[in-house]
């Protein structure tokens, strides 16, 4: 390359920086949302299963109905019910998890049947809170959760509640995440002691999720137009990894990103987040940032 040239190429690389606006790094991105939720020690730390949210009402004559978090009833098939016979009338929260629930679990937790009559099989139940039946109707309660989740030890057997412990500092708290993750499971769910339920389908500031997650290299090959609020912006990249796998991602992306002709995406390596791969893609991908400093030839 001739002097033109490359003094070219450097004002173009200095021109896509600055659009791009890649001084947003992975730490003030994390910083930001965690500064909304921010957790008093000491608080309960518990295993965050890889399955689906799920409400079982236990009637005063011992009835037993199960119902998803869209609100839909469904049938076990074998025993696993079992664990609320006989227990004290109320609503017990768990999820609903195939195996021991580890991250990937989930895929098989699926129910079966119409809407109208699923049905679930080899499944099993992590119970983590409790309501009386007057709580859940007036949807609120005045217990703590310290209290509720006494009762949940109370009524279920050890092996089908939740797993938790309590951390006292960011120390404890790190050290139970390695744990957890090492293990194969998705994360901790860090809960308050003194959190008081509440029927809501946004969550409170007394629960935050907290977990690793993977990062991955991926270039960008193609640029999707947004719609809505980001009519006539970019609304996600197209990347892809060295191994084919491609995905769609929006999520990260800066309203100065967003703004930036497209075509100066093209070709430029992207840090993303993501819950897990498949064969052909990335579950639950997230923008991290710009790799300027990463070539083609040096992606995941």
């Amino acid at each position: 390359m001739d002097r033109d040239g490359y003094r070219m190429a450097e004002m173009l690389k200095a021109k896509i920086k600055k659009a791009l606006d890649w001084n947003k790094t992975k730490e003030a991105h994390r910083e930001g949302k965690l500064l909304k939720k921010r957790l008093k020690y000491p608080f309960y730390a518990q295993i965050k299963y890889d399955g689906n949210y799920t409400v079982t009402e236990v009637t005063d004559d011992g009835g037993i109905r199960h119902t998803t978090s869209g609100g839909l009833d469904y049938t076990s098939l074998d025993d696993a019910s079992a664990i609320f016979a006989g227990v004290e009338a109320g609503f017990y929260l768990a999820e609903r998890i195939y195996g021991e629930g580890k991250l990937g679990d989930r895929d098989k937790c699926n129910l079966k049947g119409p809407k109208t009559a699923q049905t679930s099989i080899n499944h099993s139940y992590k119970v983590f809170d409790y309501l009386t039946p007057y709580e859940y109707k007036m949807g609120y309660s005045v217990r703590t959760y310290k209290a509720r989740l006494h009762q949940v030890k109370e009524n279920i057997d050890v092996g089908s509640v939740a797993q938790e412990t309590m951390v006292f500092d960011e120390s404890d708290l790190e050290f139970y995440l390695d744990e957890a993750s090492e293990e194969g499971y998705e994360g901790l769910m860090c809960i308050q002691e003194d959190y008081k339920w509440k029927d809501s389908t946004s969550r409170t500031v007394d629960i935050v999720k907290y977990k690793k997650r993977p990062t991955a290299d991926l270039i960008c090959i193609g640029v999707k137009n947004g719609k809505g609020k980001y009519d006539n912006e970019v609304g996600s990249l197209l990347l892809e990894d060295s191994h084919g796998r491609s995905v769609n991602v929006g999520s990260g992306l800066s309203d100065t990103q967003r703004s930036t002709p497209a075509s100066l995406f093209i070709g430029t390596v992207w840090e993303i987040e993501y819950e897990r791969t498949t064969a052909t893609s990335y579950i639950q991908p997230t923008i991290v940032r710009i790799r300027d400093d990463k070539t083609a030839e040096e992606l995941d």
